[in-house]
């Protein structure tokens, strides 16, 4: 056989091989589907080329027409959507290229199919239409403005052209006098070309290409001199010659994948220099972050390492603050696009992070164009990914990213890496990307190991604290009682009127100093309450019992809103009644001077945004309300009122609202607070819902107001 019809049969192989992997991996989308039908079609002219060749039956030859006729399908379906192309020269040459290969499919089943006429009007109509597909990369080519983008193009016009050149040369008569029978082999490697192309979701540059040509003809040679040597040993006996190809077949499969790292990372050090110190810093990188046990030092690290690589001209780390409504920037390279991102504006984006891998700006965008459509009717739910698309857009653009990749810990996206290369389009290749989310993973252990850390220290110091705080209580505690009794002697016995008012302020205050013991340590003790099924409203009810005398006393009026359906919650009904007797309390002397007096207490049932494993869920919670018409609160004072020993009151201790928020946190809830000056103050005791109870009504009944 010639060296054609060896490079028929190859193509034809390789073609096959091609179009069958390029459906497997995965990825399959509108776009791979022409590529395959393309490849398959390819195989299909190679192989009945071969056959023909080899057999000279006029079976094969009609049956090589039949497949020349679908290659101009293919081949402009295939660049219209690889482009995204929806001009009138793309649509025009996808209608002509049906229309005339069914015009010209009657004379290739008709007897007329062996006249050398028909061959060259087909033989015409493949290379003009193949050649108008080239025309069509050049026009992109001509619009693109990224230069990097434009030499790629570039390569892909220069590649086609020679290749589709080259293969029409080997039917032209006797011109393979001056041109190689080559064609098959060009269009292999135009093929592998693209092939590389959606395997990695971007346009190669030559550097890179031709670097896994080298890599494949090695390992190619490799991998062909071991099952040849192996052949050849075995000699020409049948039995001893399958054993030796199932030997080497074996031999083969073990040295494929540590010969391709190899051949590709020894390419990688002379061909893609820069890009092989990106990976190589970022491997560096993910060793030095093992031992990260501090945030802040991390974050440093991270953009430390990324700002000297310079590879990347814009880099941002965000994480989840501590309510899980916002992601914030901690730190940035080059300029810093926005300090925060609302969970809640950017749900989508931020659920496809956690689901999937990292979004890259450019595969966004392919996706737009293919649901963009070409020129064939869109499907019914496109709108909708059409708009989500362009949200993701818009999103990155506002972060200024190229690549967004999720920080992730037990499947919830505690933060994300905004990185991008704007002098390129497309920056990164795999290598990079694998790379970078590996640093991204390394992140969120850091941040776990930081948290757990951080968990520890303040352990310990509470811990540090409460002993502390317990030994200086009853060191306090004794010489006070000590001090009370004999002032209470010196009181008995005492005659003068002056005396006894000073023996009156000496037991004031040592009761005042024992109450702020005594608080002191109902802080500083660890909870013993255990939480129970408890009914809200009957808590708030025995609290107005105790407090309706001293409303009265203070011409304050009580309103009262309590819903009628609540589920139990989660509490202890003694601590409950102590929680919210303080709050009814503050706020009947933060209305000391106001002439509208009016506490108003309410119980309802509400729904909470938290985050939880699968994303932002809504969580169902029953209130407490206390709100009063008092002086209300500016910003600081609102800002400080649950740190231990802060106060406005001159006879208060600062204790009340620390130990009642420590006490509603004891039964996993929160108590939330919200005032302004000069329109009084709220305060709301949030707790969860025991077991899985749900209202079934949302009656409300009203208390008396005062006490007549």
């Amino acid at each position: 056989m010639d060296i054609e019809t060896q490079s028929a049969l190859l193509a034809a192989i390789v073609c096959l091989a091609i179009a069958i992997s390029i459906q497997i991996r995965g990825r399959r989308t509108r776009l791979t589907l022409y590529f395959s039908v393309l490849n398959a079609v390819l195989s299909a002219w190679n192989l009945t080329g071969f056959l023909y060749q080899v057999s000279e039956q006029e079976i094969w030859f009609r049956l090589g027409l039949l497949a020349a006729l679908a290659i101009p399908w293919s081949a402009t379906r295939f660049f219209q959507a690889f482009l995204a192309e929806s001009s009138r020269l793309a649509s025009g040459m996808a209608l002509s290229s049906t229309v005339v290969s069914v015009l010209l499919l009657p004379l290739v089943l008709s007897p007329l199919y062996s006249a050398p006429a028909v061959s060259i009007i087909i033989l015409f109509y493949v290379f003009v239409l193949l050649y108008l597909c080239m025309y069509m990369i050049y026009r992109r080519l001509r619009l693109t403005e990224s230069r990097i983008e434009g030499a790629r193009l570039g390569y892909l016009v220069i590649g086609g052209l020679v290749a589709i050149t080259f293969s029409l040369t080997d039917f032209l008569p006797k011109i393979d006098i001056l041109f190689p029978t080559v064609g098959n082999v060009l269009t292999l490697i135009f093929v592998f070309f693209l092939n590389q192309i959606l395997i990695q979701f971007r346009l190669l540059d030559l550097t890179e290409f031709f670097g896994k040509i080298v890599v494949l003809a090695l390992l190619v040679s490799v991998l062909a001199a071991v099952y040849g040597v192996l052949v050849l040993l075995a000699g020409d006996q049948p039995g001893i010659l399958f054993f030796a190809s199932i030997v080497g077949s074996f031999v083969v499969l073990i040295l494929h994948d540590p010969l391709r790292i190899a051949v590709e990372a020894a390419i990688a050090r002379y061909s893609v220099r820069e890009r092989f110190d990106l990976v190589k810093a970022l491997t560096k990188l993910r060793r030095e972050m093992a031992n990260a046990l501090e945030l802040a030092p991390m974050v440093q690290l991270v953009l430390d390492r990324f700002e000297n690589s310079r590879r990347l001209t814009h880099a941002a780390l965000f994480l989840l603050d501590d309510d899980a409504q916002s992601y914030k920037c901690l730190g940035s390279v080059g300029p810093q696009r926005v300090s925060s991102c609302d969970v809640l504006a950017k749900r989508e984006l931020f659920e496809a992070l956690r689901k999937g891998r990292w979004l890259v700006r450019e595969d966004i965008e392919d996706d737009l164009h293919e649901l963009g459509g070409i020129g064939e009717p869109a499907e019914e739910n496109s709108g909708a990914a059409i708009e989500r698309l362009e949200t993701f857009l818009r999103a990155m653009d506002e972060l200024g990213a190229g690549v967004l990749f999720p920080i992730a810990s037990d499947q919830l996206l505690i933060g994300f890496l905004a990185v991008d290369d704007a002098r390129v389009r497309e920056a990164f290749t795999q290598d990079e990307l694998n790379a970078l989310q590996q640093v991204a993973q390394q992140i969120a252990i850091a941040v776990e190991n930081s948290r757990l850390v951080e968990k520890l220290r303040e352990r310990d110091r509470l811990a540090a604290l409460g002993e502390m705080a317990a030994g200086l209580a009853h060191e306090i505690r004794n010489p006070l009682s000590a001090i009370k009794g004999a002032a209470q002697l010196l009181e008995s016995g005492a005659e003068a009127e002056e005396a006894k008012d000073f023996l009156n302020v000496i037991v004031e205050e040592t009761n005042r100093l024992n109450n702020v013991v005594a608080q002191f340590l109902d802080y500083a003790r660890p909870s013993r309450s255990k939480a129970s099924s408890l009914d809200l409203n009957h808590c708030i009810e025995h609290t107005l019992q105790v407090l309706r005398q001293r409303a009265e006393e203070a011409e304050v009026e009580l309103e009262t809103e309590l819903c009628d359906a609540l589920p139990p919650v989660r509490g202890e009904s003694e601590q409950l009644t102590q929680v919210f007797l303080n709050l009814a309390i503050n706020a009947i002397e933060a209305m000391s001077e106001s002439e509208l007096k009016v506490l108003r207490i309410r119980s309802l049932l509400a729904q909470r945004r938290e985050q939880a494993l699968g994303g932002t869920i809504l969580r169902e919670v029953v209130e407490a309300r206390f709100e009063d018409t008092g002086r209300g609160m500016s910003a600081e004072e609102l800002h400080s009122i649950f740190i231990p020993f802060y106060t406005t009151k001159p006879t208060g201790t600062g204790l009340g609202l620390p130990i009642c928020q420590r006490i509603v946190r004891s039964f996993g809830g929160s108590l939330e607070a919200h005032s302004e000056v000069g329109n009084g103050s709220s305060f709301s005791v949030v707790l969860p819902v025991w077991g899985e109870e749900s209202i079934t009504g949302t009656g409300m009944r009203r208390l008396p107001n005062k006490t007549q």
